[in-house]
């Protein structure tokens, strides 16, 4: 059985191949360099394959017949496609071209602002699976705190707050509170700074 970061659960058939993203937000700062982790399980070259990186909360203009579905990132016949990748992101995403022979999917999002904030769902059309993609949440914002002292950051409070109540497995957890003591040390160090 396979429990994806939704809690539905899937019954695999043994060997089966499933995109899996990761089931914890991505927190960072405005300008930091990120990493959207995702991966296939077993590993599985996928060069030959078409790898999609989208934001799915982010919808074509209804009125326009002739628009189109933008791309976060679009790799296909073994090379990025930039012509259809949305403009905000041109020249600031990348995939780990070395590692997708051994089934890496995971994106990298240079200088990453607050307007990134949001979902990204990695997607694989063509895998013969019947779990083909997987959502990464990534979260960015000046400060990282727990309660209302944050304001106008409430969000990411909230984003933090629901995976910490999620039931993820202890594993999950101390890899969140890890986290989340990293950037509370972080924050003490830049404000004991002269």
């Amino acid at each position: 059985m396979f429990r994806s970061s939704g809690e539905l659960i899937f019954c695999l058939f043994p060997g089966e191949v499933v995109v899996i993203g990761s089931n914890l937000p991505i927190i960072a700062a405005p300008g930091d360099d990120v990493i959207l982790s995702c991966h296939l399980e077993p590993m599985f070259d996928v060069q030959g394959l078409t790898v999609e990186w989208s934001k799915p909360d982010l919808k074509p203009d209804p009125s326009d017949r002739l628009s189109r579905v933008e791309y976060v990132h679009l790799y296909r016949d073994r090379k990025e496609v930039p012509d259809m990748k949305m403009a905000s992101y041109f020249r600031r995403t990348e995939l780990f071209m070395d590692a997708m022979k051994h089934g890496n999917i995971s994106l990298k999002i240079l200088n990453v602002s607050e307007e990134d904030n949001g979902r990204y769902r990695c997607f694989i059309p063509k895998l013969r699976s019947r779990v083909k993609a997987a959502v990464v949440e990534l979260v960015v914002g000046e400060k990282i705190c727990f309660g209302d002292v944050c304001g106008s950051k409430l969000k990411v409070y909230k984003t933090v707050k629901f995976s910490l109540e999620k039931k993820h497995s202890s594993a999950s957890l101390s890899a969140c509170l890890m986290n989340i003591y990293l950037v509370s040390l972080c924050e003490l160090q830049s404000s004991v700074r002269p």
